[in-house]
């Protein structure tokens, strides 16, 4: 879907939130789930490191802002909201 320039910098820039849904520790990357009708979002190790987060378990949950990385939606700015046991 191509929305108009406005619109999409706006979309981007609010805070979501969302689980971890899968996390390769290896590969340094992994998807967070948006809801049962969204698509799920890549989620780069680089930015659990620039926010200074060092623990990162599956089925976590954090928010986030959406950003553009070569015309896909990448998780960025994140924060944990909880941590499961």
């Amino acid at each position: 879907m191509k929305w108009p320039p406005l619109l999409r910098r706006a979309f981007l820039n609010m805070a979501q939130q969302g689980k971890l849904k899968w996390y390769n520790h290896v590969k340094g990357y992994g998807f967070l789930s948006r809801g049962e009708t969204e698509k799920d979002i890549f989620v780069h190790v680089s930015e659990f490191r620039k926010s200074g987060i060092k623990t990162v378990k599956q089925n976590m949950i954090v928010e986030y802002e959406i950003s553009d990385h070569n015309g896909k939606p990448v998780a960025v700015d994140i924060k944990v909201v909880h941590i499961p046991e």
